[in-house]
């Protein structure tokens, strides 16, 4: 598997924010995701729910950090992470706009492609609180229990499947 540093100072597009409320935003074309006070709630495809006050940085992966497959193609990744440094926690984002239901399995597959590449290159002992957002505006719940969707995801990761469109830091 490739290496990877999904910390290189050249994937932060972002400065580090210590906003309360923010939005993610997922523009269409080849920009990457980006987090922004700006358009409203309406308009985020993801809430980001600071109430603390930390210190965070969001992190574009998806059309930002050039992750290839053996054979050299693309690989499909998640939209982005935020890295919260001082407490060392540490959120993977996939955004889904689907009016209809079914965007949970897509969702899944991407984080989890994600973070094999991302644990075969960072050790996830060293991050704490490590969840795996799979959000969608137009279902910002899940509508039934994942328990055992969850609980699979995590063994299978060392990383909490959120499936919700507020995140909360």
């Amino acid at each position: 598997m490739m290496k990877v540093n999904f910390f290189a100072q050249e994937h932060r597009r972002e400065p580090v924010k210590q906003d309360l409320v923010l939005g993610i935003c997922d523009p269409a074309g080849e920009e990457p995701a980006y987090t922004t006070a700006e358009h409203g709630a309406d308009k985020w495809c993801a809430t980001i729910q600071n109430a603390g006050g930390k210190k965070f940085q969001f992190i574009a992966i998806d059309k930002n950090i050039d992750i290839r497959r053996p054979d050299g193609n693309q690989e499909s990744s998640c939209d982005g992470m935020i890295y919260v440094p001082d407490t060392m926690e540490l959120a993977f984002v996939e955004l889904k706009d689907y009016r209809v239901g079914g965007y949970i399995g897509s969702a899944e597959g991407q984080l989890m492609k994600t973070l094999e590449y991302f644990l075969s290159n960072h050790n996830y002992r060293d991050y704490y609180n490590r969840k795996a957002y799979a959000c969608n505006p137009s279902h910002p719940n899940f509508a039934f229990s994942a328990r055992q969707r969850i609980n699979e995801f995590y063994n299978l990761t060392h990383f909490r499947l959120m499936p919700q469109a507020v995140i909360h830091l």
